[in-house]
Parts: C-alpha cells; sequence; structure tokens
C-alpha cells in the first residue's frame, strides 16, 4: 500500500496551500532512450507559474533502470489552458481513461509531439500542495494517475485577427488497463497457438479437418 508524505497529508485538511495538479508526459523517443534528453519529456502544471520538481529520472540509461537517479524538472505553468477529465479513487482496480487537452500552446509543444512517437509514452498525474509563503511544494507531489498514450490529435484554428489557436488533445488509458487488455485477432491455428506456447498442440488436428465436409446421415457407400 502507498504511504503519503505526512506533509501533504496535512496540507489537505487546510485551506491554506494552493492545490496543484501536475502532467508528465515521457515521450516514446529513441533519442530520449539511449541519452535521456529532457527535452523529450513534457511537464505541465494547472498553477499560475512554474514549479520545480525533484523527481526520479523518467528516462533512466539502462544501468541505472533498478535505481533511477534523482533529477530536477520545472513544471511549465499552463493555468486554465491546461485540462484533464475527472480521476476517479476506487478500492476497486479499474482501467480508467483519461483525457488531456492543452490550448493556447506555442509551437514549442507542436513540434516534441510532431517530432516524436507520441502513443504509447508515458504519462502521469501528480498532485500537490503549494504553499504561497514559501513559494514551493510542501513536498514532493503524490501521483494520482498513470497510463498510456492511446492517441493525440492537433487542432490548429487560424484567425485572420488574432495568432491561431493550437489545441493538443491527447487521450490515455491506464496501465491496468494496458496490460490486461485482452489480445484480438488470435487465429485458430498451430502456428498461431504455438507462437504463444511452444508446446501447445491444441490446434494440432485444425489443418487436417479445414476442408472436411461431413455427411451426416448418409450412409457410407
Amino acid at each position: 500500500m502507498k504511504t503519503l508524505n505526512s506533509n501533504n497529508v496535512t496540507a489537505s485538511q487546510s485551506m491554506t496551500p494552493w492545490v496543484v495538479d501536475l502532467v508528465r508526459i515521457v515521450l516514446d523517443s529513441t533519442a530520449a532512450a539511449e541519452g535521456g534528453d529532457s527535452d523529450m519529456v513534457i511537464r505541465l502544471t494547472n498553477h499560475y507559474h512554474d514549479l520545480e520538481v525533484s523527481e526520479l529520472d523518467p528516462q533512466p540509461l539502462a544501468a541505472d533502470v533498478a535505481n533511477p537517479n534523482t533529477v530536477s524538472g520545472t513544471y511549465v505553468a499552463a493555468g486554465e489552458f491546461l485540462g484533464f477529465g475527472s480521476v476517479s479513487d476506487d478500492l476497486e482496480i479499474k482501467g480508467n481513461s483519461l483525457d488531456l487537452s492543452l490550448s493556447g500552446v506555442d509551437y514549442t509543444f507542436v513540434e516534441k509531439f510532431l517530432d516524436n512517437t507520441v502513443e504509447g509514452s508515458l504519462v502521469e498525474v501528480k498532485r500537490g500542495f503549494y504553499d504561497e509563503s514559501t513559494g514551493a511544494l510542501v513536498a514532493p507531489p503524490e501521483l494520482r494517475w498513470s497510463g498510456r498514450v492511446n492517441n493525440s490529435s492537433i487542432q490548429d484554428d487560424y484567425n485572420y485577427v488574432d495568432q491561431d489557436k493550437v489545441t493538443i488533445s491527447v487521450s490515455c488509458k491506464s496501465l491496468f488497463e494496458t496490460i490486461f487488455k485482452k489480445q484480438s485477432g488470435r487465429n485458430t491455428s498451430l502456428n498461431g497457438f504455438q507462437s504463444i506456447n511452444a508446446g501447445d498442440l491444441s490446434m494440432e488436428f485444425v489443418a487436417s479437418i479445414a476442408n472436411f465436409s461431413p455427411s451426416f446421415g448418409k450412409e457410407d457407400a
């Protein structure tokens, strides 16, 4: 069972700190996997100014996967331009999906989405509490939801008066839903079953009866 930071628990019971949500998207990029390029990680918050957060490296090198280093990441303030669906907390484990939207963005974010493979990328939603007197979070944010990008879209509305309005929409599936999704398109053939289990002979006679047409009720000649 996950243990919450005591400072976050105390802050959640008070009206003083600001509740802030943070979204981290680790783009599924070959360059990021090999070199840990921080440009391949998108960090956003619905707070009104940028937040510096210490967290585990989302792109550890192969030698550091078991014990990833702690890195400092800047979550860019998006305010009300960052929107996402509700995150439900249930005792029963469910595969909840999540939709993210980011409007009014500049082309820096658009380039990241266009130049990398977005589908399949890791998405994490965290919640923290911002203390205005100190100008920092009271404790490291807690993970609320994690999953993978299912699909994404970019809508560019051209306006002759103002600048273009770009909206990025991302549809995500939870890790639970991704892992336990039923495999579709499985063939009832020997090769199909043995591709999963090499010793599976349950479909051994399928090929021999594929063209067999029994004449039920007819006497043998």
